[in-house]
């Protein structure tokens, strides 16, 4: 093997459960115990993992920290490595293992960590508790979760502020387009995440391990409340968890001066990347993500595969609608495993860091195979706006490592936000949710209609017309309707005509 071959030599992954405060642990405690773990795993020592050059730490939300590269770097005695934090979004693990491949093929590196890792559930526990949370490298400022950006100032006044309240615009959108009534879509999405438990279940240090049946997903209950039509809580992410992950690469000829086990080694294959219209409104199919297919498509083919020699997958899974959409822009059946991990659910959805442990998961799988199995790797990003992708082998590639171009843009023509003067006659129901409260009640919905000029317009739907909204037998898209100023706040609602679909 060439001695600039980048490869993946060590993992670790963490998961602390603890309802005791005092052995709670902060993020980049989590994470530096992550990347201990994944040195051990490699058969590097500690000293060795202090002598590393670089570490490219994933996003963290739960804690506002200054640096935290440069924390866990402190935490490891690292204090010589080249410290970078990643941007927000699910797809950076991928993107960080992309570019430590780059750098040690380019040998602008000898050994780089990529890590990531959250501890919500810590927060959760400090604030029932009612004790402080004062863990270190705070940055100025309050203490809040960061948020995604990706949705215009007409989406958000209408209550469109969270990714559990704009993915299900997607899956509308998408069950509309090939499902005769949404009861047969429902069922779907309750198969996908049912098939993620039982992988849960499988896989040690996942955060839910029960087998939880489609019929225990699809329906809300006491505790399944609706989250936002048609998600309940089983279809959502779990980011209150606490959760690491990290990975050690290295090039052939370094691992083979340190005396690693290279029949160990992981190969890193190829990979793609793709990017959506930073505004949702703006896109022009809510139904599909054409960055998606591409991202994925672009992977296997520059690995020389075709997908059905791809033996393992990990699709991005925060909602059911993406391992959907991922599964059918390779052709390939839901019935297959679409997770190693267990998914953003029942494995725990730490934000950012996921796809870092899927990853880990990801490795151990393919360490455990036959030689010549496949894995591919799935990162989305924002409102299914960024995706990356990576093959992973237990082979050697047949071509040295070659990153493909970042964020390829899909292309695709903008819609344009409709002007609404006092009301619009005629529009049509794009996609739309309802929005449950706190008590999983569905209070609030919002509709996104296409005009007669086909520009795009988001309102609050009617509270007497939610019926229409959360009928299982029957679609919302298509219904025909006025969208109108109300007078006393200023919002735009959709009221429809008298039932009428397209």
């Amino acid at each position: 093997m060439d001695d600039s071959i980048p490869i993946i030599v060590g993992v670790g992954r963490v998961t602390r459960r603890t309802t005791d405060v005092a052995e709670l642990t902060e993020p980049a405690d989590l994470i530096a115990s992550a990347a201990r773990m994944a040195a051990e795993d490699g058969g590097l020592t500690l000293s060795q993992l202090a002598g590393i050059d670089r570490i490219d730490i994933i996003k963290v939300m739960s804690w506002p920290y200054l640096d935290v590269a440069t924390t866990v770097a402190a935490m490891l005695g690292a204090t010589g490595a080249s410290c970078q934090v990643s941007p927000t979004g699910g797809d950076q693990p991928v993107a960080l293992l992309s570019r430590a491949a780059t750098e040690l093929r380019e040998r602008r590196a000898t050994m780089v960590l990529v890590a990531g890792g959250e501890a919500l559930h810590a927060r959760k526990v400090h604030r029932l508790a009612g004790s402080r949370v004062s863990w270190s490298g705070r940055a100025p400022g309050p203490s809040t979760f960061a948020r995604a950006t990706g949705m215009s100032d007409l989406a958000r006044r209408h209550g469109l502020t969270e990714p559990a309240f704009v993915y299900p615009l997607f899956e509308q959108a998408r069950r509309a387009r090939v499902d005769a009534t949404p009861r047969i879509g429902q069922r779907r999405s309750a198969a996908i995440q049912a098939r993620l438990s039982e992988v849960a279940v499988r896989t040690p240090g996942a955060w839910l391990r029960h087998e939880f049946s489609a019929d225990e997903i699809a329906a809300a209950g006491p505790h399944n409340r609706w989250v936002s039509w048609p998600y309940t809580k089983y279809m959502c992410a779990n980011p209150t968890v606490d959760q690491a992950a990290a990975l050690i690469l290295t090039t052939v000829g370094q691992a083979r001066t340190w005396g690693l086990d290279l029949r160990r080694a992981i190969h890193l294959w190829s990979d793609g990347s793709a990017a959506e219209p930073l505004d949702v409104l703006s896109r022009p199919d809510l139904s599909d993500s054409q960055a998606l297919r591409t991202a994925l498509q672009t992977t296997v083919e520059r690995a020389g595969l075709e997908p059905s020699e791809i033996d393992l997958h990990e699709f991005y899974s925060c909602f059911p609608v993406v391992p959907w959409m991922a599964a059918d822009a390779l052709g390939l059946p839901l019935d297959r495993e679409t997770s190693v991990a267990g998914g953003l659910t029942f494995f725990g959805g730490p934000a950012n860091a996921y796809i870092a442990c899927a990853t880990v998961v990801m490795v151990e799988r393919l360490r455990g195979s036959p030689n010549g199995t496949f894995g591919l790797v799935h990162g989305n990003g924002l409102y299914a706006t960024r995706h990356r992708a990576i093959v992973l082998a237990n082979v050697e590639a047949p071509r040295s490592w070659e990153a493909a171009p970042d964020d390829l843009a899909s292309g695709v023509p903008l819609v344009r936000e409709a002007r609404v003067d006092g009301a619009i006659s005629h529009v049509v129901v794009e996609t739309s949710t309802v929005i449950a409260d706190s008590d999983g009640q569905l209070t609030r919905g919002v509709a996104v209609c296409r005009t007669p000029k086909d520009s795009r317009v988001v309102a609050r739907i009617a509270g007497e017309t939610l019926d229409l909204f959360t009928d299982l037998d029957h679609h919302s898209v298509g219904l025909t309707g006025r969208v109108e100023e109300a007078s006393e706040s200023g919002e735009l609602v959709f009221w429809p005509d008298g039932g009428r679909r397209l």
